[in-house]
């Protein structure tokens, strides 16, 4: 139901998942730029935004896998802001709710699927965060086709039917 555009985050809210990071660079974005653009979070753990930053957050807390996805679909992107992650499963699934993904540049595994993919942006630093978020704002064509691409991989690359296939392939060699 929300009118106005977001981001969100699904999971940990703890420093190592980059909960912390991601509420100060989206409190500067609105600062610097203006945008009124709101976080959906999903998932668990205490976190404390920034007071001018706390009005514009839609804390969801646990819920179904269906409202996990719905929230996906709406969003501009899904930020990743975490820099120890392996393989992304959230980031999969926000590739086949239809969302473009954001992720941090320190952490290989999810440039790597990004890149591999062609469904989202990466970020090293703040300046490097608003060109992305402000180019996805901006850019429905973008967005779109980030996304079109995200969910291609994915059903491409982790079908039921593929991964069985890799698992068997493994276990015959």
């Amino acid at each position: 139901g929300l009118t106005t555009p977001y981001i969100i985050y699904c999971g940990r809210r703890e420093p190592l998942k980059g909960t912390p990071l991601l509420l100060d660079y989206l409190n500067a974005y609105r600062s610097r730029t203006g945008q009124d653009v709101k976080l959906a979070l999903t998932g668990s753990g205490e976190f404390t935004p920034p007071k001018a930053l706390a009005p514009h957050i839609l804390d969801l807390g646990f819920v179904s896998e269906t409202e996990k996805h719905d929230a996906m679909a709406g969003a501009l992107a899904f930020v990743h802001p975490s820099q120890l992650e392996s393989l992304g499963i959230v980031l999969l699934e926000a590739w086949l709710a239809g969302t473009p993904a954001l992720v941090h540049s320190e952490s290989p595994v999810l440039v790597d699927q990004c890149r591999r993919s062609g469904g989202g942006l990466w970020f090293r630093s703040y300046a490097e965060f608003e060109e992305c978020l402000t180019r996805l704002q901006e850019n429905d064509t973008l967005r779109q086709c980030l996304a079109n691409q995200g969910r291609q991989f994915v059903l491409g690359n982790y079908s039921p039917d593929i991964v069985r296939r890799r698992f068997e392939d493994a276990l015959k060699r």
